[in-house]
């Protein structure tokens, strides 16, 4: 009786843990582990709410990296996290609003304790409080490869201007040149795909 029971508190716990109310735990999780792999944390605060415990998920910038400071008492504030004298986390400064939200308004980060957060992240080297992005080993060069593909579509659009020159090289041809004037008056040549462009006497490409 007693497993049933609380079978059927995590079953309701499960199915409406999102503080958002976006999703069930699968999809909280998924929204965690994406966090986590794209910006090397994933910060999940617990709240009550009418007697239940419900999970927000907080962006890994609302936890203020730039908070870094040694406080009277002996403890110490490294990117948003609070350690105490032994190393051992006791709170965390966080940002109430998302910073990408329209108005939103940066006031000083709220102290949250530790026993309400649920930080996950990899510790890449003892002491590490803070975790970086999975993706930092190739970002270098999946930036380098998004240059050459927007490279590749440039020249290929060049590519693509297919047009026809006709040279009238003493005038006796009888057609009239595509000259346009610009905008200060001169005249001007454009390429247009698939068109024959007429150039002035004495002139070649």
């Amino acid at each position: 009786v007693l497993f049933r029971s609380i079978e059927k508190a995590w079953n309701r716990f499960a199915r409406r843990c999102d503080a958002e109310g976006r999703g069930d735990l699968t999809g909280y999780l998924a929204k965690a582990i994406r966090i986590l792999v794209i910006s090397g944390d994933a910060f999940t605060h617990m709240v009550t709410r009418d007697g239940r415990l419900e999970l927000r998920l907080i962006s890994s910038e609302q936890v203020w990296r730039p908070y870094t400071r040694v406080l009277p008492d002996g403890r110490r504030i490294f990117s948003g996290v609070e350690v105490d004298e032994t190393g051992r986390r006791s709170a965390y400064w966080v940002i109430r609003q998302q910073m990408d939200l329209p108005w939103a308004t940066y006031p000083l980060p709220d102290r949250i304790s530790a026993d309400d957060m649920l930080h996950v992240f990899v510790p890449n080297f003892p002491g590490s409080v803070r975790g970086i992005s999975w993706l930092v080993a190739i970002a270098t060069r999946l930036l380098e490869l998004d240059r050459l593909e927007d490279a590749a579509m440039a020249r290929a659009n060049t590519a693509a201007l297919f047009t026809g020159w006709i040279r009238d090289i003493d005038n006796t041809s009888g057609f009239a040149t595509d000259l346009t004037p610009g905008r200060d008056g001169k005249p001007q040549l454009s390429m247009e795909p698939g068109e024959l462009r007429r150039l002035p006497p004495g002139t070649d490409i």
